[in-house]
């Protein structure tokens, strides 16, 4: 089992990708349970989590498509 309690953090998320295998990945759900007012106490905590990901991913899982996004953000998926 990668994840505690259904949970990833970006290496075991990346770790994932190995046993996926898919060509593609959009990190979602970073931050969620932060709360938003504390981006003034800490501004670079809701930047770090898909970061590291995309970091982990390349690292991890090279043929995969790392494709991070803003909170609201929307993604083209390319066409394969």
């Amino acid at each position: 089992m990668l994840g505690r309690a259904g949970h990833l953090d970006p290496v075991k998320a990346a770790q994932s990708l190995r046993l996926i295998r898919p060509r593609a990945t959009v990190p979602i759900h970073w931050g969620t349970y932060w709360p938003h007012a504390m981006a003034r106490v800490y501004p670079g905590r809701l930047l770090e989590p898909p970061a590291a990901f995309a970091e982990q991913s390349a690292e991890l899982a090279p043929d995969v498509r790392t494709l991070p996004t803003a909170p609201g953000e929307t993604v083209e998926l390319p066409r394969w």
